[in-house]
């Protein structure tokens, strides 16, 4: 009575093992026709390009290196986005989405320029993150940097500047992210940063600021808020001036106005 049972066990586990390699190589079959039909079917035949200002539909379709008639599934979106913000200085961020059935969705965020720096006797443009977009020969227009000079300058790339003013370019930075986040980067006409441990801007062309180096920025740019809410909107006419220095040990800014002549 037990050799029969014996003979069904072995029937039963050899059928198992039959049906679990057919659902493998179902699977298999499956993902190779599904892959073989996303790269044959779907191709590029359009862009939609969103968040674009000043460059067109077609520079930023030809910036990402990606053509018609390429696959929509092998498009390496990492690898494009970097072909999208290397190309196009003014690009910020980029974003690539595909849709079905042969449209790449290319969504981009531009950015402005913050200042003008020199390098040599041109007058280049950078963001407040220290991108270089392009020269300009109206540098006034801008917030114009001293005691810094960039080294080979290269639109879409970083600002880079001597070794031993790296330090200063990165406070720089820090200043100007602060100060755009406050909203008050738009009336500052200048920043110097000749001495290494000091920047002294120009506000409006009211208030000399001097603020060290080595700074907390976000705090000292709501103090420089303060003051204007409370003594200079108040109480200075248009055409008074003077300094507002937060380099004291006190912690607190010290404003002074200059005696008319």
């Amino acid at each position: 009575m037990a050799r029969p049972r014996k003979r069904r066990r072995r029937r039963s586990r050899g059928g198992g093992r039959f049906l679990s390699l057919y659902l493998v190589l179902a699977v298999v079959v499956t993902a190779v026709v599904i892959g073989a039909g996303c790269i044959v079917f779907f191709k590029v035949n359009q862009f939609e390009v969103e968040g674009n200002q000043r460059y067109s539909t077609e520079e930023i379709a030809k910036a990402s290196g990606v053509s018609k008639g390429d696959n929509l599934f092998l498009v390496n979106k990492t690898e494009t986005a970097r072909k999208l913000l290397d190309e196009l200085a003014y690009v910020r961020s980029v974003n690539i989405k595909r849709k079905l059935p042969d449209t790449l969705v290319i969504t981009v965020a531009e950015t402005n320029a913050a200042a003008a720096i020199q390098s040599g006797k041109e007058w280049w443009l950078v963001n407040e993150e220290g991108k270089v977009l392009d020269t300009t020969k109206k540098p006034k227009e801008f917030i114009q940097i001293t005691g810094l000079e960039l080294v080979s300058p290269e639109a879409g790339q970083s600002m880079k500047v001597k070794s031993e003013d790296k330090t200063m370019r990165d406070s720089l930075l820090r200043l100007l992210k602060a100060m755009k986040g406050r909203e008050l980067l738009e009336d500052v006409r200048s920043v110097d940063c000749t001495d290494s441990k000091l920047l002294v801007m120009d506000y409006r062309g009211q208030l000399t600021v001097k603020i060290l180096a080595d700074a907390d920025f976000d705090y000292q740019v709501k103090m420089l808020e303060a003051v204007l809410e409370k003594y200079v909107d108040v109480n200075w006419s248009k055409d008074d001036k003077g300094t507002l220095d937060m380099t004291y040990a006190d912690g607190h800014p010290h404003l002074t106005k200059n005696k008319k002549s």
